[in-house]
């Protein structure tokens, strides 16, 4: 993220919002210290637009709707991809 102090983006604002429909997100800072972003509007949109879900379930619900069938078959081998960490586990005992 670029950052600008509040007096800087006030001189500059014309350039920063241009800089943020490119989508690079533009910091303000007062006294050296964070407190605003300036975000293109497709980027604020996708941050604001909510949660899809209202639960858990919910989510696993629509989850299954997408990746099984009426006929409950197996779910596609790709959907697990990457999932699982190739380590081993831990030791036994590591103390000895």
């Amino acid at each position: 993220m670029i950052e600008y102090s509040i007096a800087d983006g006030r001189n500059k604002f014309t350039q920063l919002v241009h800089l943020a429909e490119t989508d690079k997100a533009i910091g303000l800072t007062r006294r050296g210290k964070p407190v605003a972003v300036l975000l293109s509007i497709d980027e604020y949109e996708r941050l604001s637009a909510g949660k899809k879900y209202n639960s858990f379930y919910e989510a696993i619900m629509a989850w299954r709707e997408e990746y099984i069938d009426d006929q409950w078959e197996a779910i596609p081998d790709e959907v697990f991809d990457n999932i699982r960490a190739e380590s081993s586990g831990r030791e036994e005992n590591p103390w000895e």
